[in-house]
């Protein structure tokens, strides 16, 4: 498991606090995200690693913080 600055892992539940929760405003230019991660960065980053795509809706928080 990947350890991060503590100061990163307060930062990052601020950010997952004001950007948590799956989103698709139209009108957002970012489209589908979910904690602060559009789609198309999953599709990327799962494509990096080998994984199959999925809905950014099911985006773990674990993952978000890996991106």
């Amino acid at each position: 498991m990947k350890k991060y600055d503590k100061r990163f892992e307060t930062l990052l539940n601020y950010v997952f606090e004001d950007e948590g929760g799956f989103n698709d405003d139209p009108v957002d230019r970012g489209g589908r995200t979910n904690f602060g991660i559009t789609q198309d960065s999953y599709n990327f980053y799962r494509d990096r690693r080998g994984i199959p795509r999925d809905d950014v809706r099911n985006i773990t928080k674990t993952e978000a913080k890996n991106i």
